[in-house]
């Protein structure tokens, strides 16, 4: 009982500094090279030297009754000498960073770093939006791409005895990641509305 006290002790004192930056805004500026952090919780404007700051990729363990994953968040450490009391900020970027071993972390960097260094226009051009599908070309898409893994992973198993865990692996996988997400992408795809007005 002891334990269960002291335990939520600490959380209630820890609670308060952990989500202090959480929805926090991030700004960065090339004229002064700064980057700007502002969060709702904290009346302090914080900013920090861009030429100074050291960027790393996170390692965040999720572990939960559905399993477990991890992610790899950017992370920028700097110095913010504004405060009475000089402080280290961490400033976790929005990069998804789901099991990509960092890759997305550093891509962000190298894309933030390329902006402060030439600008705007030096930044590769996003890709076309590609065409807009149907809803049940939306829902068949997920299963299609799923399908044809299959195929190609298929023929790779040379050891009979491999097939078999292989494809069940597979069928679980098509269960449990591919119709949630299909179904997912159903719900966000908006109707299509027929063009009226050229008639």
């Amino acid at each position: 009982m002891l334990a269960v006290f002291i335990a939520g002790v600490l959380y209630l004192l820890a609670r308060g500094s952990s989500g202090r930056f959480r929805g926090s805004f991030v700004r960065l500026h090339r004229g002064t090279r700064k980057l700007y952090v502002v969060s709702p919780s904290d009346e302090h404007f914080t900013a920090l030297d861009w030429d100074a700051l050291q960027a790393f990729a996170g390692y965040v363990p999720l572990v939960s009754t559905a399993g477990y994953s991890d992610r790899y968040p950017l992370y920028l450490i700097g110095i913010d000498t504004a405060r009475t009391s000089p402080q280290q900020i961490f400033v976790s970027c929005g990069n998804l960073g789901w099991r990509d071993q960092g890759t997305s972390a550093r891509q962000l960097w190298d894309y933030l770093q390329l902006f402060m260094d030439e600008g705007a226009d030096a930044l590769p051009k996003p890709p076309p939006v590609p065409p807009r599908l149907s809803r049940k070309q939306t829902f068949l898409r997920c299963y299609r791409d799923w399908a044809t893994k299959f195929r190609t992973d298929l023929p790779t198993a040379k050891d009979w005895l491999r097939k078999p865990w292989l494809v069940l692996g597979k069928l679980i996988w098509l269960v449990c990641m591919v119709f949630p997400d299909s179904l997912a992408e159903v719900i966000g795809v908006d109707p299509v509305i027929p063009d009226t007005a050229s008639h």
